[in-house]
């Protein structure tokens, strides 16, 4: 899959996300400052490592030695979420929904949120 993330890779992604979109980036010794700080004591190719990897994904761009995320965390998830639709339920979000329900199925205050979910994407 495309956009699953290892742990680390999400994590990098945070700090970016932290970042903001808008934001110009930030340098690589910046991103291996924060992670120092968190215990990792990683070296430059450790980190181009785990960038090579987000770029392939397309959720990152790096120019003039300055990294940046290609999407906001909202519009991440968003991807990773179709990408799982696509792959396993036929793109279908009646499939995911009776899957992720199980037996048990859901609440009624559940259903009524995503009646209005619907309503209001039916509407736009």
């Amino acid at each position: 899959m495309k956009y699953d993330l290892s742990n680390t890779e999400r994590e990098i992604m945070e700090v970016l996300w932290a970042r903001g979109v808008d934001h110009a980036g930030m340098a690589p010794k910046e991103i291996i400052k924060i992670f120092s700080e968190r215990g990792r004591n990683w070296k430059r190719q450790t980190l181009n490592t785990y960038f090579a990897r987000l770029e392939e994904k397309g959720l990152i761009r790096r120019e003039c030695g300055i990294v940046e995320a290609c999407c906001s965390k909202r519009e991440y998830e968003s991807l990773y979420c179709h990408e799982i639709l696509e792959q396993n339920y036929g793109g279908k979000l009646s499939a995911f929904l009776c899957a992720f329900s199980g037996m048990e199925g859901i609440s009624e205050e559940e259903a009524a949120e995503l009646l209005k979910m619907i309503q209001r994407r039916v509407r736009t």
